[in-house]
């Protein structure tokens, strides 16, 4: 006697996988997102407290920082007089293929970047 899946079981486990990929991609494309924005404001933040040390050190109030997205922006931090966040150039950034949008927070000295 021959032992052998029947067509029946081959498509049950063909829909149980088609299934699962319908839940897990839209997933991973997500974390993938919101892993690009963390990406960018890790390195905004970094070059912030860098912006703020030379601040201190020579009074400069612009810094140039690289940001490592699609198009090897170079963002521009901005401190004001006391040495506060006063802004960031550009705002959006594009990592493999998903846009991120970034905020300066004045009062908070803080930057923030969402997935768009």
């Amino acid at each position: 006697m021959r032992k052998a899946f029947t067509l029946i079981e081959l498509l049950i486990v063909v829909a149980i996988i088609a299934i699962l990929a319908a839940v897990a991609i839209p997933q991973y494309t997500n974390y993938v997102r919101k892993a690009a924005a963390a990406n960018v404001q890790a390195t905004l933040s970094s070059c912030l407290t860098a912006a703020m040390a030379q601040f201190a050190d020579n009074g400069t109030t612009t810094y140039t920082c690289p940001v490592k997205d699609d198009n090897n922006t170079n963002a521009t931090i901005t401190l004001d007089s006391s040495g506060n966040l006063s802004s960031i150039d550009p705002t959006t950034f594009t990592v493999k293929g998903h846009a991120v949008s970034c905020t300066a927070d004045t009062t908070t000295n803080t930057i923030t970047c969402t997935p768009q």
